[in-house]
């Protein structure tokens, strides 16, 4: 039976787990070797390396400005109205119903996540100039499931998502305020300070090799809080990945 492909709700997105607590499960239980093991096989035996890969997805976490710690944020609730959109090296939450109807139909999914009983639901957007290009065929859901099933079960299978590689934005994720994220080049990553860890990956067609294609820092210094996977956070910014 093919795993059902759900329309956008917001609703799955705030039921994902807060992103660095997601990237800590990972890291703990096995998620490098899934990736570069089991996953790396599924999709480059699949024939659509070229298409997708995979990524750690999860909530952003909303700090008030005078939290210079950030153990008192929480994480962020999107409304029904809107979505996460990626354009020009930023992600931001924006409502839907602001835009106009031509740019509504542009919007196409750039992430996929999985429900616990293996639905597919689109988590971040992309403006396109093709809209057609948004939806999945019966072999790209077929795959999906292979995916999921291969993570189910696991630590770390609800952080576990697909991206859609021509709607990618690799590089360094650096958190603005309120779910606000720049992807900065990742030749600067040598710039930050503390630990960095990938959090997406392509694969190669031919002989399944693995590139790190997007990496977060998770920071260093009395003004970050990294040992707690929360991620950079500075004074009067709101942390979210």
């Amino acid at each position: 039976m093919s795993a059902q492909v759900l329309e956008y709700n917001s609703a799955n997105l705030n039921a994902l787990p807060v992103f660095f607590e997601a990237l800590k499960a990972f890291k703990t239980n096995g998620g490098s070797d899934a990736v570069y093991g089991t996953l790396k096989d599924i999709i480059a035996k699949s024939g659509a390396a070229s298409r997708f890969g995979i990524t750690l997805i999860g909530r952003p976490i909303y700090t008030d400005a005078t939290d210079t710690t950030g153990k008192d944020g929480k994480p962020v609730e999107l409304d029904a109205d809107s979505r996460y959109i990626s354009v020009g090296g930023v992600r931001l939450p924006l409502p839907v119903s602001n835009l106009d109807a031509e740019t509504q139909a542009k919007l196409v999914p750039a992430t996929w996540g999985f429900t616990k009983d293996g639905a597919i639901f689109p988590v971040h957007y992309s403006l396109s100039a093709d809209a057609g290009q948004g939806g999945l065929s019966a072999a790209d859901v077929k795959l999906f499931s292979e995916i999921h099933a291969a993570v189910a079960g696991t630590a770390f299978g609800h952080a576990v998502g697909v991206e859609v590689l021509a709607h990618q934005q690799g590089g360094l994720k650096i958190p603005q305020q309120k779910g606000v994220v720049v992807s900065a080049p990742a030749e600067l990553i040598p710039a930050f300070a503390g630990n960095v860890e990938e959090i997406a990956w392509s694969f190669g067609a031919g002989e399944g090799e693995v590139e790190a294609t997007s990496f977060v820092s998770l920071g260093g210094g009395a003004q970050s809080y990294g040992d707690n996977f929360y991620g950079p956070v500075t004074i009067n910014q709101n942390a979210c990945y």
